[in-house]
């Protein structure tokens, strides 16, 4: 039996060396300009997401809510719209007005024939 080592002669195993090095480098290339057109052709995060990244991270989670809402402050992008740190005054509602109207009548939840009443018949002990 003949192995492969006594087919090759030192040309051939140049060769192919040579060749399979070519190729790794062709192959390095070839992620290297597949990463760099990946890196360009990806939007970078929008900046109204910071906040969200700062809630991520250890000191937010272990910081009192004062501390946490100062956080969040600093992180908004400049030119955002201010956080809002008193609820809205709800408008007063006029419950007189619905205590003194008469109620337009109830005929659509009027049963006209009521259903015949059906026994019901359970199977006994009767024999």
């Amino acid at each position: 039996m003949k192995t492969m080592a006594a087919d090759l002669s030192d040309a051939n195993a140049d060769r192919i060396i040579y060749l399979v090095a070519a190729g790794l480098v062709l192959l390095g290339l070839a992620l290297a300009v597949a990463t760099v057109w990946w890196w360009r052709s990806t939007r970078p995060e929008h900046p109204a997401l910071g906040p969200l990244e700062m809630m991520g991270e250890r000191r937010f989670r272990r910081s009192s809510d004062a501390e946490r809402r100062q956080i969040i402050a600093n992180s908004r992008p400049p030119g955002a719209k201010p956080l809002i740190t008193e609820p809205p005054v709800p408008r007063p509602i006029d419950l007189a007005v619905l205590a003194d109207a008469a109620p337009t009548g109830f005929d659509d939840l009027r049963i006209d024939t009521a259903p015949p009443a059906q026994t019901a018949q359970y199977g006994g002990g009767h024999g």
